[in-house]
């Protein structure tokens, strides 16, 4: 086994506590209407995957989505949503990895991350599997469109919440937790 079984350990706590926090921030939701229900789960979603790279965030956003069904079924289960976790977990990790590593600049990370979010997830993957379950008769770009426009303006708020939260985490965690934001725990990024 390569890299230290302390950092492992670490690594392994963070991660149930980000998912944690995804499944709380999840239960709550603003009921705007019955396709568009914006909640917070995002962050810690972004968090995992902008720290441990894909395959954590794309975990970390699959879970939170299974666990938030068992603990609070908002109706039938839809395997489609576990897709959408997932994918926004990945598409977080590619858009701000390593941004606790280096002096990036961290708002247009964090914009082109909420956009692409928007657009990718909101937009099509959700809009889709809507479409699915409850409109299957109405035309795609019907659905899409309005549920666009109102996480348009939702996404501002949804841009300056996270890039404090990066920003905060990127003070903070190089003298909390320096295993994990070191250059060298990159090695152990890969090898788990």
């Amino acid at each position: 086994m390569k890299g230290n079984s302390h950092e492992k350990v670490l690594k392994l706590t963070v991660c149930a506590m980000l998912l944690a926090l995804a499944v709380i921030f999840g239960l709550f939701k603003i009921p705007i209407s019955e396709s568009f229900q914006p909640k917070l789960n995002f962050l810690p979603i972004a968090c995992a995957g902008a720290m441990f790279g894909p395959v954590y965030g794309m975990i970390i956003g699959a879970m939170s989505d299974i666990l938030s069904f068992i603990v609070k079924p908002t109706g039938a289960y839809f395997p489609g949503f576990t897709i959408s976790a997932a994918v926004q977990g990945l598409m977080y990790s590619l858009v701000l990895k390593n941004i606790f590593t280096t002096k990036s600049v961290i708002l247009p990370r964090v914009i082109l991350a909420q956009i692409l979010n928007l657009l990718l997830i909101t937009g099509l993957l959700n809009t889709f599997w809507l479409k699915l379950m409850y409109y299957p008769d109405t035309a795609f770009i019907t659905i899409m469109l309005p549920r666009i426009t109102a996480s348009a303006f939702l996404n501002m708020l949804y841009v300056a919440i996270l890039y404090v939260v990066i920003r905060a985490l990127r003070m903070i965690l190089p003298s909390t937790l320096p295993a994990l934001v070191t250059p060298n725990s990159k090695k152990t990024r890969a090898s788990v």
